[in-house]
């Protein structure tokens, strides 16, 4: 043999990984303490093919590497099938190369890397997951840790991350049909939440209304947006925090009882009309809204009913929305001589008009600050 070919890499792929796994952890992980450095490639191996040759026709026996180990070499499971059925990681161990599931399939199943552990970075970016579970508590990536999926994230029940640790920067990308649960984890590099949406499940609360007062289905789905919210204001990633931090409102409507009703009806207001601040476009409109139907309530109010009358009741409207401006009050004085007389008064309800105007233009506008705010804070 020669020298060359002693440096060279052992490498581990195919068929005869297959056949290695099958053996068991025992005989995979003496296998690895011969050669540390070795590179394992499950590259294309179709799973599900495995589980019907070990349990017929269904094939629904987890995929198992529990307690398997891993050298410092690279690791890829790259398009790797692995069909209908739980496939578990728990306690496996990899060392500093880089784990690959980029462009692998999972079917319907539960994935579990619980208490497993990454010497390296890990790459996890399949292009589809099935309906399931999938769980990472408890585990740590030393390197790099990304996860993301082209298509598939939207069946999953439930993405556990909880009291894992990252100890190099952390990348969460995708559309979810759960919240994210992030809660206890241990970060200490960047964290990159940008590309996260995330659907919140609500349920009627009341049957007479079941389209408009909804509650959140888990109990603890509060508590995940809110941890979510946090990391991405850590890592000053504004617009997540706000999409997040609107969530959370969502999630705690409704779940104290009667106690809330008041606050939980705020909430919804503030919802409809802004988004929770993000919106500028819903206050806009609704402060347009406002002070058109004002006009036509003072034009109406009137016994004028000239084209030129309405043109005054407008500008009454219009100085009525900006009344902290100095100048709105010699433009309300004249639209309103000029609608109901000189020296007379429009009476009560007019009066309430006007203060009611007032207050919600002051709201609306209010609103659009905000969320020129959000939009723009640096």
């Amino acid at each position: 043999m020669s020298d060359r070919d002693e440096d060279k890499p052992v490498e581990l792929k195919g068929q005869a990984a297959v056949d290695l796994w099958k053996k068991g952890k025992d005989a995979w992980n003496a296998w690895i303490d011969a050669h540390p450095g070795a590179t394992i490639s499950f590259y294309g191996i179709d799973f599900s093919l495995i589980r019907q040759a070990l349990t017929g026709s269904h094939g629904y026996t987890p995929i198992s590497f529990d307690g398997y180990r891993f050298g410092d070499g690279g690791v890829t499971f790259e398009e790797t099938k692995f069909g209908d059925g739980d496939v578990s990681f728990v306690r496996t161990r990899f060392g500093s190369g880089t784990v690959s599931f980029n462009e692998s399939m999972f079917g319907d199943g539960d994935i579990m890397f619980d208490f497993s552990q990454f010497a390296g970075t890990l790459a996890f970016a399949p292009t589809r997951i099935g309906a399931g579970k999938f769980s990472f508590a408890g585990a740590s990536v030393t390197g790099l840790a990304m996860f993301g999926a082209d298509e598939g994230m939207q069946k999953l029940s439930a993405f556990d991350l909880q009291a894992s640790a990252f100890h190099g920067p952390l990348e969460l990308t995708g559309a979810f049909n759960c919240i994210p649960d992030l809660c206890a984890t241990r970060t200490t590099h960047h964290v990159e939440l940008g590309g996260v949406s995330c659907t919140l499940k609500r349920k009627p609360v009341w049957k007479r209304l079941p389209w408009l007062l909804k509650g959140a289905e888990g109990k603890d789905d509060a508590i995940r947006l809110r941890r979510l919210k946090e990391l991405a204001e850590a890592n000053r990633d504004h617009a997540a925090a706000l999409r997040f931090a609107a969530d959370e409102n969502r999630a705690n409507r409704w779940h104290e009882g009667l106690s809330t009703v008041p606050g939980s009806i705020l909430d919804i207001l503030y919802s409809a009309s802004s988004d929770y601040g993000q919106s500028i476009l819903r206050p806009t409109i609704g402060l347009g809204g406002l002070t058109l139907l004002s006009a036509l309530g003072f034009w109406g109010a009137s016994d004028r009913w000239s084209l030129g009358c309405f043109s005054d009741a407008l500008s009454l409207s219009l100085a009525n929305t900006v009344a902290f401006l100095p100048v709105s009050r010699a433009i309300r004085v004249d639209a309103q001589e000029a609608l109901f007389g000189v020296g007379v008064d429009p009476g009560l309800l007019i009066d309430l008009m006007m203060i009611a105007q007032a207050s919600l233009s002051f709201v609306f506008l209010f609103l659009i600050g905000l969320g020129l705010r959000n939009r723009f804070r640096l």
